[in-house]
């Protein structure tokens, strides 16, 4: 990933990077929809979404940071457990993981030999696109649709915040029309910056591994536990 600096808190770091210059193409517009139905997918997706207690799959992550004039992609697996348990591996290019079990929230990075806590709640507080995905908001009360299209990869869904967000500008959401599943979405911040994740491979209510959101990190590996300032 890409960062201003080491970050401050875990939403810096998860949400700080913006999408390549180029549009991704799984969220490239074929044809214009009506916002009316693009309201009612918006509640065919949560419908659908609330019966889903679990997603595993790979991800591949599109960035750009305008202030270095940076570019990167990012690839990995996930796993989401509702309520507020995930597992984000990043593989390529280079090991970090974000790991949470709804209470603390750990951020490993090998490279630096470093592992970072933190409170979970406290640190995606105000982090509406996560909190949807991991069963903590809802789409209709947290944001307003505005308009969107039918995408190379799906349904896109373009979203304005309900409330202001100084950290959240606005989020377009990649919908599979086939299972009304979240397939993506493209983030941008108050200045600007896009951050666009597309989910590859999701298996929706699958057998997740045992420990999946019990951290084990090297003997050895520096801790800066955030919980304690």
């Amino acid at each position: 990933m890409i960062y201003k600096g080491l970050l401050g808190n875990f939403l810096a770091v998860f949400l700080l990077v913006s999408s390549v210059c180029a549009e991704v193409q799984e969220m490239s517009c074929i044809k214009k929809l009506e916002t009316s139905a693009l309201e009612g997918r918006v509640a065919s997706v949560e419908k659908t979404y609330a019966s889903v207690k679990s997603l595993r799959g790979s991800f591949a992550q599109y960035a750009f940071l305008e202030a270095l004039n940076s570019s990167e992609v990012s690839e990995g697996d996930l796993i989401f457990l509702k309520p507020g348990r995930m597992r984000w591996v990043y593989k390529k290019p280079e090991p970090q993981q974000f790991i949470s079990d709804g209470q603390t929230l750990w951020l490993h990075q090998p490279m630096d030999n470093q592992v970072i806590v933190d409170n979970f709640k406290s640190v995606m507080r105000g982090d509406i696109p996560v909190s949807f995905l991991l069963g903590l908001g809802s789409l209709s009360k947290d944001f307003k649709v505005v308009g969107g299209c039918e995408g190379k990869g799906g349904i896109v869904v373009d979203l304005l915040p309900a409330k202001k967000d100084e950290s959240l500008q606005r989020m377009k959401l990649l919908v599979d029309a086939s299972s009304n599943l979240p397939a993506g979405a493209e983030i941008t911040d108050a200045a600007g910056n896009k951050n666009t994740f597309i989910l590859k491979s999701i298996v929706s209510n699958g057998e997740i591994p045992n420990g999946a959101f019990v951290p084990s990190f090297p003997k050895g590996t520096d801790v800066v536990d955030n919980r304690k300032k």
